[in-house]
């Protein structure tokens, strides 16, 4: 065991050009063990976190995995059925794989999928068209930060619009695209990286490749050690610096996401807007953290004033704002004795 976790070692230094410190070292160490030692096909939350870290949280026992029922459900149990009983199906013939379709097919997930994709398909292309381009951009800022190109913003809106994903859900096919990416991606893909790398967007903290590496391998950049602890720490005071107001919640352990969170549904319902296209990354969203000129914050109600009466938020478009203006047309045709 030692001479293959020391040759493990030697060789994932050379391949991904890392230089021979101790940090590389014991980070390379550790995931040789969780490989070798912790990756057991028997123990399988722990194989499949192995073969899809971008989906871990999905079954980390907290948070992520009540998330993930909330949304996959049923699904989620069949395949917890599956892992923990293998014996009970039989996926190596074409009958035994008929009928775990058919299982697949009757969950509740999947007939909400299948009557998503009905409702797209039977979209003339305009619309579709229409409603693709607004998701694009909703996604690219959304995910800024992960640079997805051209060809990868249309399938994610493609999949996100005919399957009607969540934002979770969304989060998780992106995270996929990301992980299928040519390359060496190996390091940003454990746990580790997943896991600060959410914790950094929280903030609406954003790094380079470079330092986001040099943090998960303990290198030095302009002469001081990186670590996951020291950019999160960034990440704090930053989101301090620019939200004043907000420096003690975020002192108590509240990040910039929390803090939009209730502005983020107020203008996601007002605007009649897919929550994913209300992104920090859209400066005139940001407003509502950032506060008012006067240096004051927003109040929930300002802010739907705000939403209201700035056409940039283009509320002026929306199904509410069209009823309003025909029921004060309406009020007046009756006033005037052209309606009885």
């Amino acid at each position: 065991m030692a001479s293959g976790r020391d040759q493990y070692i030697k060789e994932q230094l050379a391949e991904r050009n890392l230089k021979d410190t101790t940090a590389n070292r014991n980070k390379l160490g550790k995931q040789y063990d969780k490989i070798y030692i912790g990756g057991s096909k028997s123990d399988w939350r722990t194989y499949f976190k192995l073969q899809f870290p971008q989906l871990a949280d999905m079954l980390d026992g907290a948070e992520g995995e009540k998330n993930a029922r909330a949304v996959f459900g049923d699904l989620i149990d069949l395949f917890i059925e599956v892992a923990t009983n293998p014996g009970d199906f039989d996926l190596t013939s074409d009958a035994g794989v008929d009928a775990f379709v058919r299982r697949v097919k009757g969950t509740q997930y999947a007939i909400k999928t299948t009557e998503s994709q009905a409702k797209w398909d039977a979209l003339d292309t305009a619309e579709k068209e229409r409603q693709l381009q607004s998701t694009r951009r909703a996604i690219s800022t959304a995910f800024a930060s992960s640079q997805l190109t051209t060809t990868e913003l249309g399938e994610l809106a493609t999949l996100a619009l005919r399957n009607g994903y969540s934002e979770l859900e969304l989060k998780y096919a992106v995270a996929t695209k990301l992980g299928q990416r040519a390359g060496d991606k190996t390091l940003f893909e454990t746990d580790d990286a997943n896991k600060l790398r959410n914790t950094l967007r929280s903030y609406n903290y954003k790094v380079s490749d470079e330092l986001f590496s040099a943090a998960l391998t303990g290198e030095e950049v302009n002469g001081v050690p990186q670590s996951a602890e020291l950019l999160i720490s960034k990440a704090k005071n930053k989101a301090k610096l620019d939200l004043p107001a907000y420096a003690q919640y975020i002192d108590q352990g509240f990040t910039v996401d929390d803090i939009f969170e209730p502005f983020k549904d107020i203008a996601a319902k007002t605007l009649e807007l897919n929550p994913i296209e209300v992104s920090l990354n859209d400066d005139k969203f940001m407003r509502a953290i950032k506060g008012k000129d006067d240096g004051t914050q927003y109040s929930g109600n300002e802010w739907i004033r705000l939403l209201k009466t700035d056409p940039d938020y283009g509320w002026q478009y929306t199904n509410q704002a069209n009823q309003q203006i025909n029921s004060v047309v309406s009020k007046l045709e009756r006033a005037f004795g052209l309606m009885r």
